[in-house]
């Protein structure tokens, strides 16, 4: 089933959140809420929008997503990078000016 997602970053640390069923935010996908009703996705922004006038989040976006075996899953490679991390080993992640 294909759906949407609302996520955002969290203003604190700049990580990657989604925003829950209990309209908290999380940083697992496992814990994001999965909209199938446009309406409600709407709304759903509206809301996380004000938590943007909070100081909470910044830049909340609907995302396309999709369950797949009973869990949710990121539909575009953008997304997925987002929710899985960055693509470069550690050992290679070295401070500018340092090679």
């Amino acid at each position: 089933m294909r759906g949407k997602l609302i996520t955002a970053n969290r203003l604190k640390d700049g990580e990657v959140v989604y925003l829950t069923a209990g309209g908290s935010w999380s940083g697992n996908l496992s814990d994001a809420r999965f909209l199938a009703d446009e309406t409600l996705q709407d709304r759903l922004l509206r809301i996380a929008e004000q938590d943007v006038a909070g100081q909470i989040v910044i830049g909340p976006y609907l995302m396309d997503a999709k369950t797949e075996n009973a869990s949710v899953q990121p539909v575009s490679q953008r997304e997925r990078i987002r929710a899985n991390g960055p693509t470069v080993r550690a050992s290679f992640q070295q401070p500018a000016g340092q090679e």
